[in-house]
């Protein structure tokens, strides 16, 4: 499913949900939080890949990983990241 597609079902499911901004390459699809509510579903892997798509180093990635986007709050209509970074 394509990110496009994925923010249109998602818009029409719940219009108050919360998109990362520039981040739709990491985004996977929807998840429900609840019988009625869906919000945004993001890869933590493609996340860091956009961050370094964007020239950004693994430290200054992780630092805004931790600084821009885990501290968002949008209530109930915070998007969910999937951790999918594998153990070395």
């Amino acid at each position: 499913m394509t990110p496009q597609r994925i923010k249109s079902e998602l818009n029409e499911l719940n219009p108050d949900a919360y998109f990362f901004e520039n981040m739709d390459s990491a985004l996977l699809g929807l998840c429900s939080c609840g019988p009625k509510n869906y919000v945004a579903l993001y890869s933590k892997v493609r996340i860091y890949d956009q961050l370094a798509v964007d020239g950004l180093s693994a430290i200054e990635s992780d630092d805004y990983f931790n600084s821009h986007i885990l501290p968002i709050w949008a209530d109930v209509n915070t998007p969910v990241i999937f951790d999918d970074f594998e153990e070395l």
